[in-house]
């Protein structure tokens, strides 16, 4: 089997972390996509309410919220920061059915051979073509951790990664941020060391380095987002997603500068090697 990494620059690559190319690859429509197939049920995870073909002609994985959680709303905020980030995410979408009911539609692309070549990625260990190791890999993947843990997501795996194929280049990106819990509240005994989030982490820094700085860049550009930003991604969603005393909260981390001190906190757990 050829190393995946072999030639790294034309069969696989990041998108790069400058906002304008990040904001122009996952800009979301002014207008909601229509639900035109629902495929029928099928095993594909929690907070999934069914798989479709939009009228656009492409296929989402639709979310609509558990009980009190607003997952919607979690997805769209997440992805959306993670976007103006820089971080390579899947794309998403407004999904709206017949009657009007609105979902989260996050658009993936994989295929079985995706997922082979997935798992050669994240278990192996990224090489140039003279088997040197290169770090574009565990930087992404550093920034995708410190992401989660700001975020409060606990349940990060392996299977929340997916290849979408642009041409000749394949990118990596993250998908899955429903089980954050920062639009509830801030929880400074989080990360937990029992998480998923957790486990996984220490693996993927174990096979491609722990690359603190690229994890600290992420966390300044947290830091450095203004609140108008935050008001910006929330309001481009339906209102009826995020009820208003929780939205009131965010605005309100964003506001007094909790959102800075976090990422402080997250910083100097890094700093003593991710342990919690």
């Amino acid at each position: 089997m050829p190393d995946p990494f072999s030639s790294s620059e034309n069969f696989f690559r990041p998108i790069r972390t400058g906002p304008e190319e990040a904001r122009q690859a996952l800009q979301p429509s002014l207008l909601n996509v229509r639900v035109s197939t629902v495929y029928p049920p099928y095993p594909i995870g929690k907070h999934i309410a069914f798989v479709c073909t939009g009228d656009d002609g492409r296929d989402y994985h639709c979310k609509d919220d558990d009980g009190p959680l607003p997952i919607r709303a979690t997805e769209w905020v997440a992805t959306r920061l993670a976007d103006h980030l820089g971080v390579s995410v899947a794309e998403c979408a407004i999904l709206e059915n017949d009657a009007g009911q609105t979902y989260f539609g996050s658009r993936n692309p994989l295929s079985l051979g995706d997922e082979h070549r997935l798992n050669a990625i994240l278990h192996g260990q990224a090489k140039d073509e003279i088997g040197r190791p290169i770090p574009w890999l565990g930087q992404y993947l550093a920034r995708v951790a410190a992401l989660d843990i700001f975020l409060e997501n606990p349940d990060r795996n392996l299977r929340n990664f997916i290849l979408d194929n642009d041409g000749r280049i394949s990118r990596l990106r993250a998908i899955d941020f429903a089980s954050s819990r920062f639009l509830i509240e801030f929880d400074a005994n989080f990360p937990i060391a029992s998480s998923n989030t957790t486990h996984v982490g220490k693996y993927l820094r174990q096979r491609h380095g722990g690359h603190h700085e690229a994890a600290f860049e992420l966390l300044d550009r947290i830091g450095a987002i203004p609140l108008g930003v935050i008001e910006g991604i929330i309001h481009e969603m339906p209102s009826d997603w995020l009820p208003r005393d929780q939205m009131g909260g965010f605005f309100e981390v964003w506001s007094n500068g909790q959102h800075k001190a976090r990422a402080l906190r997250i910083k100097a757990l890094i700093e003593h090697g991710w342990e919690v």
